[in-house]
């Protein structure tokens, strides 16, 4: 069934709503106390997406990752998944987490390694693949020598 609405952002439409009319008034409800038209969606989400990217590529300026070698279709590949681990270490790691993953990322240059280490479930997973940590009885053993070469690195890997 088709009505005539007031989206929140005052502009007018039609939606077709189907369902119980309890549960059609209720979006009727939503579109106009929060639903934005079409058009002011795209805009809005334009917005967002453009936020998002800004923050994204201010984060990433803090690390120093090196060239990847591989097919184009494997770095073009790894650099995605590199992209994803090094924004999650940010948002998520600890100061010595974004220092090994930093490292790391300015190390490996090899793709594969990013492509086959996609499905780890976090940093720590990547790093214990890696081999610059190990898990013994579920505790996680950190190589103090890759500590080591890490903090001598730092101003070359990452950027405070």
């Amino acid at each position: 069934m088709k009505y005539d609405i007031t989206y929140s952002c005052n502009h007018k439409g039609v939606v077709d709503l189907g369902g119980k009319e309890k549960d059609r008034d209720g979006m009727i409800r939503w579109y106009e106390s929060k639903g934005l038209c079409p058009a002011c969606y795209k805009i809005k989400k334009a917005q967002m997406d453009a936020e998002k990217m800004e923050k994204e590529r201010e984060i990433l300026a803090h690390f120093r990752p090196c060239e990847l070698n591989g097919s184009p279709k494997q770095i073009e590949c790894a650099k995605k998944i590199r992209r994803k681990l090094l924004l999650e270490t940010y948002e998520k790691g600890s100061d010595l987490g974004r220092l090994l993953i930093a490292y790391l990322c300015h190390i490996e240059n090899d793709a594969r390694f990013y492509i086959d280490t996609r499905n780890c479930l976090n940093f720590s997973d990547v790093l214990l693949k890696h081999g610059d940590i190990v898990k013994e009885n579920d505790t996680i053993q950190i190589n103090q020598e890759i500590i080591e070469i890490a903090e001598s690195m730092r101003d070359e890997i990452y950027v405070e």
